[in-house]
């Protein structure tokens, strides 16, 4: 949603599957397929700048954010999860 004017706007268009989006303030984070497994990627509505999160081997779920922290859980080996926070620069935010 454009927050100025209120209508919805697209802020993916990657063929590929977006999913699970959260969001905090202006900043959405979600789960993204793009690179052929699970990565976290963001987006910034008010200078409409995407930013990716995590980019690990291992698929990265479940985000969340608030206040330009991101938190989510890797699984390592798709087994093993692991709890993982990231303070977002001041550049994506």
């Amino acid at each position: 949603m454009n927050l100025t004017t209120r209508q919805e706007v697209q802020i993916t268009t990657d063929p590929s599957r977006q999913w699970l989006p959260r969001i905090s303030g202006d900043q959405v984070v979600w789960i993204d397929e793009r690179n052929g497994n699970w990565d976290m990627y963001g987006h910034n509505l008010s200078y409409q700048k995407e930013y990716q999160v995590s980019s690990g081997q291992d698929n990265e779920a479940w985000p969340d954010i608030s206040n330009g922290t991101v938190v989510y859980v890797e699984y390592v080996k798709r087994t093993q999860p692991n709890l993982m926070v990231i303070k977002m620069p001041d550049v994506v935010r």
